[in-house]
């Protein structure tokens, strides 16, 4: 999918028109990792100072309530935003110009292959399904949990670097096709059908 236009995606987030944003996707729960980003935001900007992120997610829990509260009356005020919850993420990756999902652990990393179809450059961590989809320096870029300093250096490098970014996002963009596409998934579930199928049809034979 083509990258929309950045003002017009901007606009429902009350985004600023100008200057680069790094996206945080998600819900707003402790896994997710958000923290771990909040400290590496004073390195960033020190090397992109006009920098701003975006936080999606529901306020709706203690957790969320005490994350924005702790943003608001701290040092990162009205340098991280939050949006609130989204029905439609597309706009969201379109108004990001880097995506970070910074998660402590994470079963599949669905918002990894968003970014892959949306064409927005990805950093994620090495947890769980995300080290499966994500291979550093081809589709995106990873880090360990809890390194601030790589993280940091990892955002800036695409914030700084179109080139290396613009790479990572054509091999991403072609991946999501070959992948993880509705026609292409529905043909592994009948793969992994027929192929129950076949094994079951051997045992009764044999039995």
């Amino acid at each position: 999918q083509a990258r929309g236009d950045r003002l017009v995606s901007r606009q429902p987030f009350n985004l600023p028109e100008s200057g680069p944003i790094v996206g945080l996707p998600g819900t707003l729960r402790p896994v997710k990792g958000h923290h771990f980003l909040f400290k590496a935001i004073p390195s960033i900007l020190e090397r992109v100072p006009d920098c701003l992120f975006a936080v999606t997610g529901a306020i709706d829990s203690q957790f969320a309530r005490d994350i924005v509260k702790q943003i608001q009356e701290g040092p990162l005020a009205g340098r991280v935003l939050f949006t609130g919850r989204i029905n439609d993420m597309v706009p969201f990756y379109h108004a990001c110009d880097v995506c970070c999902v910074p998660s402590l652990s994470e079963s599949f990393g669905r918002a990894a292959i968003e970014c892959f179809a949306t064409r927005t450059p990805v950093v994620v961590t090495s947890v769980g399904g995300l080290k499966e989809i994500v291979r550093d320096g081809s589709n995106g870029l990873l880090v360990q949990y809890g390194d601030e300093m790589a993280l940091a250096d990892a955002i800036v490098s695409l914030l700084t670097d179109s080139q290396r970014a613009n790479g990572l996002v054509e091999q991403a963009v072609l991946e999501a096709k070959e992948r993880y596409t509705e026609s292409v998934y529905f043909e592994r579930i009948a793969t992994v059908i027929d192929e129950a199928l076949a094994l079951s049809k051997s045992h009764s034979e044999k039995s």
